[in-house]
């Protein structure tokens, strides 16, 4: 019934435009499309988030925020402030936006996703945070390279893309539709270049990528201003959620099982 009637209405809006020009009726229908964009507003502990939804998955983030992941909500409310927080793989930006709202937390929202990336900055605006959150469109790897992401689609909000020659981590089927170059950094080399301090919390989810990642942070994981990194590991027994665990441990972080749940693992030290 509701697709039958979004096409009623589609179709209605569409024949009473067509009365117009072309170049006026196709403002109008525009200008229609902005009025008629969600702006859904969460309440959390910390205060209000408002996101701005232009497809499904925006509304169903934006409904389903606080029981989607709750362990890396509760890791964020653990922070000890001030401090700095990355947000690798942030998507439209629903935890670096909860993450800032605590007024002692400098965030960094690094996600490659060009059409998730301008989601991100449309949620950065709408909640005044412009000051307290860095969006980066870029992604990660063990080196510093131009690699291809290749995305699962185009919508803001869509995940399970595949990084260069790497597939999806939670599926080998993934569909493959339309293909991005895209800028990408070792963390180290990222550090090294802009002078950046090592973050005090980070949180790696990239849906396949986590382990290059963290092999190419070597020198970061050094620093003792590093307390807690939270990783997605969705087979805890897999080679290389073994290999990332032993990279942590010999580092001197160990896994918090309290923290840990939802697919994500976290280590602090």
């Amino acid at each position: 019934m509701s697709k039958t009637l979004v096409r009623f209405l589609a179709s209605s809006i569409s024949a009473l435009t067509n009365l117009q020009s072309a170049e006026r009726a196709e403002r109008n229908r525009l200008i229609l499309r902005d009025k008629l964009t969600e702006r859904h507003s969460i309440e959390t502990k910390r205060g209000p988030i408002t996101l701005i939804c232009n497809n499904r998955r925006e509304v169903y983030y934006a409904h389903h925020f606080l029981e989607h992941e709750p362990s890396t909500i509760k890791w964020i409310d653990n922070f000890e402030g001030p401090c700095t927080f990355w947000d690798i793989g942030a998507n439209t930006g629903i935890y670096s936006l909860y993450a800032a709202l605590r007024g002692d937390v400098r965030v960094y929202a690094y996600e490659p996703g060009s059409s998730s990336h301008s989601a991100l900055y449309n949620n950065i605006h709408a909640n005044s945070l412009d000051n307290k959150i860095i969006g980066l469109c870029m992604g990660f790897f063990n080196e510093s390279k131009l690699e291809n992401l290749y995305l699962s689609s185009i919508e803001a909000g869509a995940a399970m893309h595949n990084f260069g020659n790497l597939g999806a981590t939670h599926s080998t089927k993934n569909t493959v539709k339309d293909m991005e170059t895209v800028l990408s950094f070792s963390i180290d080399d990222l550090r090294k270049i802009f002078q950046l301090p090592a973050p005090t919390y980070l949180k790696i989810d990239v849906d396949g990528a986590e382990e290059e990642i963290l092999f190419g942070a070597k020198e970061m994981l050094k620093d003792n201003e590093v307390r807690s990194i939270l990783v997605e590991m969705i087979n805890r027994s897999s080679a290389n959620n073994k290999r990332m665990t032993n990279l942590l441990k010999s580092n001197g972080f160990e896994e918090k099982k309290e923290l840990s749940s939802d697919g994500n693992v976290v280590f602090s030290r």
